[in-house]
């Protein structure tokens, strides 16, 4: 045992440091997985079972959500999976309409 309580504060530094770059990393090499779906060239539809499925994988969690705006209509498309082997799930709603909506709509959002 040490009676240095400095290196005991670095060692809990160092910990806390690697594991923040592991979750950097991780969330890179999703980010990768994701855009090679992107580049297949499927239809945003056909991608999203397998961009869930993804982000399942490299997450653990069982339930995700894509939020994506078309700027032309200013209309938000949104795509929710939940637990099990269904398809995801769409919602239209407006840019100020509803919880996601009023967030896409705060400054900086989507400039």
């Amino acid at each position: 045992m040490s009676d240095c309580t400095s290196c005991d504060e670095n060692t809990d530094e160092t910990a806390t440091a690697a594991a923040a770059g592991y979750r950097g990393l991780r969330k890179i090499s999703l980010l990768q997985d994701v855009s090679s779906v992107l580049a297949q060239g499927l239809e945003l539809r056909e991608a999203m079972p397998a961009m869930f499925r993804q982000g399942t994988d490299a997450t653990g969690l069982q339930r995700g959500l894509l939020t994506i705006l078309n700027r032309e209509t200013g209309a938000l498309m949104v795509a929710e999976k939940e637990d099990g082997p269904g398809a995801p799930h769409d919602v239209v709603a407006q840019v100020g309409e509803g919880l996601l909506g009023r967030i896409a709509a705060l400054p900086g959002r989507f400039g």
